[in-house]
């Protein structure tokens, strides 16, 4: 092992990109899953927690 500091960080920006790709996924998923009776308006207000938690792992 080199111990080389871009190759950890190389490795903690892939982990940050894989993990906020799977929060985005993960909130479209939910979107569309839709329960008029419990959602009457719908999960749409899940999007800008979304892109508040993707912020903020940046």
């Amino acid at each position: 092992m080199s111990g080389s500091l871009s190759i950890i960080s190389s490795l903690v920006d892939s982990a940050v990109d894989i993990t906020s790709g799977l929060v985005i996924w993960l909130t479209a998923r939910a979107i569309r899953k839709r329960d008029p009776y419990m959602y009457p308006r719908g999960r749409t207000r899940l999007q800008p927690i979304a892109l508040v938690s993707d912020i903020s792992l940046a």
